[in-house]
């Protein structure tokens, strides 16, 4: 991931899995991953949205409307929720 020192990054599901991965490679690299980033360090650069729902326990081309539209439309809320939050410091960075 070249480009990422000193880079000031938040990681959203950054506790498990591909989160935690990202996490540490972004650390690894130079970025500073940090849960209060813009009151610690002054400035956001980037936002991973890695957070979501699974909903039920079956492979997504098995689920039905009724069982995957509730996931879908809360995942898609949690991206836009981050996502509008942060763009605002990332847009004053350049």
């Amino acid at each position: 991931m070249k480009g990422a020192e000193n880079k000031v990054v938040i990681v959203t599901g950054g506790a498990l899995g591909i989160g935690r991965e990202t996490c540490l490679l972004l650390a690894k690299e130079g970025a500073k991953v940090y849960a209060d980033v813009v009151k610690e360090f002054g400035k956001l650069d980037a936002t991973v949205n890695n957070a979501g729902i699974a909903g039920t326990d079956k492979p997504t081309h098995k689920l039905t409307e009724r069982e995957f539209n509730p996931v879908n439309v809360k995942n898609y809320q949690e991206v836009d929720y981050v996502f509008r939050k942060c763009c605002i410091f990332c847009l004053a960075n350049g």
